[in-house]
């Protein structure tokens, strides 16, 4: 006799269906979940300290430095204002939070995805050089400001989108001079380790949003270390040639640990 299913084809059907959407919306929270430092008791007293920025800040994706940070100084209060896909005009748009936070410094890094979004621009439009300078006049003269470059994406320097990247920095580094904010050259020792390390140079294809998915899907459902995702696509600093792994992360970490307040 054959061996009868306790569950109809349909009912298999929607099972498999329920349970794809149910994987589907639980990496897009992980995903777009915004961390939370843990609570001490002294949140009222210690000195905040800002991130503002995109998905390097955000940390859903590739590695939560925030929270590294957070965890090796305790006595600051880490504030992750990182938002995924984040272009230099959202900032603008959403300036009011790290202002009413009244923190000790901000950090901004914001860029990668205005690089992203204009194909055919050699150099950064005067859009975007108007926006970073709207962020900095806002921010600088009721805090200590800081701006990061914008990272390096994959490993190879030479590649015509770090040359574009280099062009973007040069007029951040530029805003930063003339308003006396201090500029965190990011790109500029992720390329001097990528250069010491003598790596394989992987060339550019845009990191695409199926890559990131499947990312989170290896780090949040299948509990893989970053580090390993990375070595699994070739990448030396990132987890998908654009996001931070660990050590992608350490190197922006040593850069602000020295700033940081006692």
């Amino acid at each position: 006799m054959p061996m009868k299913w306790p569950l109809s084809t349909t009912q298999m059907i929607i099972i498999f269906f329920a349970t794809t959407i149910f994987v589907m919306l639980y990496v897009v929270y992980k995903v777009y979940q915004h961390p939370k430092a843990p609570l001490t008791g002294q949140e009222s007293i210690r000195k905040k300290i800002v991130f503002f920025g995109d998905s390097h800040i955000h940390g859903r994706i590739g590695d939560d430095v925030v929270m590294a940070l957070q965890i090796e100084m305790p006595h600051l209060e880490m504030v992750n204002l990182g938002n995924n896909g984040d272009v230099a005009a959202d900032l603008l748009g959403r300036i009011d939070g790290p202002k009413k936070l009244s923190p000790e410094q901000i950090y901004i890094l914001v860029g990668s995805n205005d690089v992203f979004e204009c194909q055919t621009c050699q150099s950064p439009p005067s859009e975007f050089q108007d926006q970073y300078k709207k962020l900095v006049e806002s921010l600088a003269p009721n805090t200590k400001l800081f701006v990061i470059s914008i990272p390096m994406i994959v490993d190879d320097e030479n590649d015509f989108i770090n040359t574009k990247i280099r062009q973007y920095n040069k007029a951040i580094a530029s805003i930063s001079a003339i308003h006396g904010v201090k500029y965190l050259p990011l790109y500029e020792k992720m390329a001097a380790t990528i250069k010491a390390l003598k790596v394989n140079k992987k060339p550019y294809d845009r990191p695409s949003f199926s890559r990131a998915a499947i990312v989170a899907i290896r780090r949040y459902l299948l509990g893989q270390e970053l580090s390993s995702i990375a070595t699994a696509y070739g990448f030396a600093l990132t987890v998908d040639g654009l996001h931070f792994s660990r050590e992608g992360s350490q190197i922006l970490m040593s850069l602000i640990i020295p700033e940081l307040p006692l």
